[in-house]
């Protein structure tokens, strides 16, 4: 594990957006560079932090035919828009 994962304040509505990223897309986009962490991705236009990348999150998901997920974010790091 590189960096760290998901704590329960970056599941609270108005959270600095964070990301985990999967290991393999750690390696390929970024070249394996442990200077990621802390740095800024964009995804829907919008900026998340890298906190972290992780091979163990992929092997939980591994019994997921097809499994194609290359990132993590937390469930409710934007507030309701009710």
């Amino acid at each position: 594990m590189l960096g760290g994962s998901f704590t329960e304040e970056d599941d609270t509505p108005g959270a600095t957006a964070t990301v985990v990223l999967s290991s393999s897309f750690w390696k390929r986009r970024y070249g394996a560079d442990p200077s990621v962490v802390g740095k800024t991705i964009w995804m829907d236009a919008k900026p998340y932090t890298i906190i972290g990348s992780v091979a163990v999150v992929v092997c939980l998901f591994r019994s997921i035919r097809g499994n194609t997920v290359q990132v993590w974010t937390p469930v409710r790091h934007e507030a309701s828009g009710r």
